[in-house]
């Protein structure tokens, strides 16, 4: 079991080596200034074979344009150190992939994804980089 048992109480504490809960994980990070995601990520947390998602992907019709703006193939190597295809994609690229995923858990997971996406872009704002730089200068005025 991955709980430890308080010895004061009944009450049950969480073992720090629990593995995160999806919403704590980093589901989208900063790639070049734009808030990403990728097919990895994707497939982890759906549950899916990440060559699944790549077929999904690939099997995406849409434009080229679409397709050239919102999802970037890239590699990562595995576990073993070799080099494998993964793709990197926009808020608007996981839309149109995640609007293919059904069901009650797939629905959970496009609403963490999109409350990631807001998060990351709300922390990226200019006027948010403004604020802080000038908060920063304030108090080393001081």
């Amino acid at each position: 079991m991955n709980n430890q048992q308080n010895e004061k109480s009944n009450e049950v504490i969480p073992c720090t080596l629990r593995k995160p809960k999806i919403s704590e994980r980093n589901l989208v990070v900063m790639v070049g200034g734009i808030p990403k995601t990728t097919s990895l990520i994707v497939a982890e947390t759906f549950g899916k074979e990440h060559k699944h998602v790549l077929r999904d992907i690939q099997g995406l019709d849409c434009s080229e344009h679409f397709n050239r703006s919102n999802f970037e193939l890239v590699e990562y190597k595995d576990a073993k150190g070799e080099s494998r295809p993964m793709y990197e994609m926009t808020r608007d690229g996981f839309t149109i992939l995640a609007m293919g995923y059904t069901g009650k858990k797939a629905m959970q997971f496009k609403e963490i994804y999109i409350a990631a996406f807001n998060a990351m872009e709300i922390l990226t704002h200019p006027i948010l980089d403004w604020l802080v730089r000038r908060l920063n200068f304030e108090q080393s005025s001081y």
